[in-house]
């Protein structure tokens, strides 16, 4: 299930294994300190990362914020949201079974109002932020993931995103 729904398996799978992957301790902070910060606007993100552990902690800070999280374990699941529903904001693992982050940056470059696409990956280093930003992904995040990072760059690629897509809608047409 997609469209802001939360995976069930993701919920089992994570249980069972009970293993995390950097991310849901991170994120567990974001929540915490934006707490403090007041009302966040909504800010809707598509997620795709292989690992339930990643999808339980997301969905778990993203409720708490009142902001929108789609999900997906692939890139076939992933690009089939996409291919249905709007997310600003994409944050992805580097690699999948089924392609890595340049299979999706390359179908949001396709797309009418692309996405800001983050890269995450355990090996963020400077040649993989080159070659992200180069290739057109908005910026690369390192796992494990730092929570105020995480909270930073997701609203700065959601305003990026409004800012070059809302304000082309907000200009009337010229006659």
């Amino acid at each position: 299930m997609m469209g802001g729904k939360f995976h069930e398996r993701s919920r089992a799978e994570a249980s069972q294994s009970g293993r995390t992957f950097g991310m849901a301790e991170a994120l567990m902070t974001w929540a915490n300190l934006s707490r403090s910060r007041g009302t966040n606007p909504v800010i809707t993100v598509l997620l795709v990362s292989p690992f339930a552990s990643d999808h339980v902690a997301v969905q778990e800070v993203f409720s708490y914020l009142g902001w929108e999280l789609n999900t997906a374990y692939d890139c076939t699941e992933a690009l089939a949201f996409m291919q249905q529903a709007c997310a600003p904001v994409v944050i992805c693992g580097s690699d999948f079974r089924d392609g890595n982050w340049k299979t999706l940056l390359q179908a949001c470059a396709g797309m009418p109002e692309p996405p800001r696409l983050l890269v995450s990956s355990r090996l963020a280093d400077p040649d993989l932020l080159d070659e992200a930003r180069s290739l057109g992904a908005y910026s690369v995040l390192a796992s494990p993931l730092d929570s105020r990072e995480i909270e930073v760059r997701v609203q700065m690629a959601w305003h990026s995103w409004q800012r070059e897509w809302r304000s082309i809608k907000a200009v009337p047409a010229v006659r």
